[in-house]
């Protein structure tokens, strides 16, 4: 084999190699290690879960507000989602916790917004219950979500207590 051949082979090969790869990155896509590695799980209790129940008290009426009003959904009508108030009190807890990281994580954390935060998934707290209320936080496949998804996996973050109290 001569070397113009072999060249040809190996860019044949690396362009099959990159479109198999760009397939599997697609077809994993929401599903598995992909939604995982996008996702963290805190545990609010105490005041900390107070404060999130409380955001949460406040959201709903307000969308409720909204609805009733017959305002139209769009920025100073309705309230901030509910998944991004809950990203920012997870960062202000951090914050309260002592965790630094040079300020950059919790920035990208405290900044949060609906571009970067997919979902926030939770289940009713059962009345005055003293266990904790598990959220899920979900950021989206995106560089926005990808932005909130580094600090939120950094070492300065990880070591910190995601048991908020």
């Amino acid at each position: 084999m001569d070397a113009e051949s072999v060249g040809k082979r190996l860019s044949y090969l690396e362009s099959t190699v990159h479109s198999v790869g760009s397939l599997a990155v697609h077809a994993a896509e929401g599903v598995g290690k992909d939604r995982s590695s996008r996702q963290m799980v805190a545990f609010f209790v105490g005041q900390a879960k107070e404060r999130a129940l409380e955001l949460l008290r406040t959201w709903e009426e307000g969308a409720k507000a909204s609805r009733e009003e017959g305002r139209s959904p769009g920025p100073g009508h309705r309230p901030l989602p509910f998944k991004v108030q809950l990203v920012r009190l997870v960062g202000e807890l951090l914050k309260q916790q002592g965790v630094d990281g040079e300020g950059e994580p919790l920035q990208e954390i405290l900044g949060a917004s609906v571009v970067s935060v997919e979902a926030a998934f939770y289940r009713e707290p059962r009345g005055e219950s003293a266990d904790p209320w598990v959220v899920t936080i979900l950021c989206k496949p995106s560089l926005e979500g990808l932005r909130l998804r580094s600090p939120l996996g950094s070492e300065a973050v990880r070591s910190a207590d995601h048991k908020f109290d």
